[in-house]
């Protein structure tokens, strides 16, 4: 019988974001040796609380406020502890799933394991509630047989703020490929130069707002400029208030790609000219990872996180405090660059090290 694992995240598909991404590519990959549920929240309550969705079975608890990013679930507890699972894996400590999940876990003697998808925030309230939250954690984590980080840099700020050794910590990167892109580019927003794209989860720390504005000055350069917004999330009015106050809604386009539409993002990403990503926080940047995947020269802030990626050739670095004007310098310049293949993680390689580390796990719990 296969090992029967039981994910808890915060989300998952059909929201689509870096974690989802990472869950479902594993899970494709896996399912042939695991049994998959995913246990996640619903504060929508729309979604059907049990659905299939690919080779996993798909919880749903609601979880409140409908409007935030806390996803505080009550029936979160009862609904883990209602679950037949071999191994129990927490995805994503940014919300209050994390904390719930790992509380209900202390009594039972199921293996743990926290893959921490570390993640900046746009409410200040929430940044002011960062230290007391890792400090709750680094209590709840000490129980896991395993510490998951998706890049070298968060897995040494994890190690601080843990404070566990280095050694504690796996390293298990997010994997990069994508679909081949099919040969589209005079379909995909035709005479438009520079066509830049920015993607991600619409938080106001990811930075679209100043991907918009220094667009604004680029717009006013070039009539063939287009911007695209690729994303969901609670920043998107906020966004599409800025771009009409900007007079620029002719010129930007907001987008929103389900994961069963990676063809037609693998698309966009090939045919633009400059990927923008200007977040304050990354844990690795997967949606810049993708970028550098299909050779496309990306632009994004001077972040630890992105300092690991790739050679200096294939991104441009902008200060975190940087103004509009060397924002959209950093744009103009990199439309011009033709970036090489590179060599990046893939999906397989994240898979196969999340299994070696699955199987030692019940191993070991098998002989205690």
């Amino acid at each position: 019988m296969k090992p029967r694992i039981l994910m808890v995240t915060p989300r998952y598909l059909p929201e689509f974001g870096g974690v989802e991404t990472h869950i479902s590519h594993v899970i494709e990959r896996l399912a042939s040796e695991y049994r998959f549920t995913v246990l996640t929240t619903d504060p929508t309550r729309c979604l059907p609380p049990r659905a299939v969705v690919g080779q996993a079975t798909v919880l749903r608890v609601p979880a409140f406020p409908r409007t935030k990013d806390w996803l505080f679930a009550p029936a979160l507890p009862r609904s883990i502890r209602q679950q037949q699972y071999d191994l129990l894996h927490v995805q994503n400590i940014a919300t209050a799933v994390a904390p719930l999940a790992l509380w209900t876990s202390r009594p039972l003697a199921t293996p743990l394991v926290v893959t921490f998808h570390s993640g900046g925030h746009s409410s200040w309230l929430r940044r002011r509630l960062r230290a007391p939250q890792w400090s709750i954690l680094r209590r709840l984590v000490a129980q896991a047989q395993a510490l998951v980080a998706v890049s070298p840099w968060e897995r040494d700020i994890l190690a601080r703020t843990l404070d566990v050794p280095l050694d504690r910590i796996t390293l298990i990167p997010n994997g990069a490929d994508m679909p081949t892109p099919r040969l589209v580019s005079s379909d995909l927003f035709p005479g438009s130069y520079p066509l830049i794209v920015s993607a991600g989860r619409l938080h106001e720390y990811k930075g679209f707002h100043r991907v918009i504005r220094a667009f604004a000055v680029i717009a006013t350069e070039r009539a063939s400029a287009h911007l695209v917004i690729c994303g969901q999330g609670p920043y998107e009015g906020a966004l599409r208030h800025l771009v009409q106050s900007l007079s620029l809604e002719t010129r930007v386009t907001f987008f929103h790609f389900s994961p069963a539409q990676r063809q037609a993002y693998a698309d966009l990403l090939a045919r633009a000219d400059v990927f923008a990503l200007l977040s304050t926080y990354e844990s690795q940047g997967l949606a810049v990872l993708e970028a550098l995947a299909l050779s496309t020269p990306v632009v994004v802030s001077d972040l630890p996180a992105f300092s690991q990626l790739a050679a200096d050739d294939a991104i441009s670095r902008v200060p975190t405090t940087a103004g509009t004007d060397l924002i959209a310098a950093a744009l103009r310049s990199a439309a011009h660059i033709r970036v090489q293949s590179l060599p990046l993680p893939t999906w397989n390689d994240c898979a196969s090290q999340l299994a070696t580390l699955y199987d030692r796990i019940l191993r070991e719990g098998s002989h205690s």
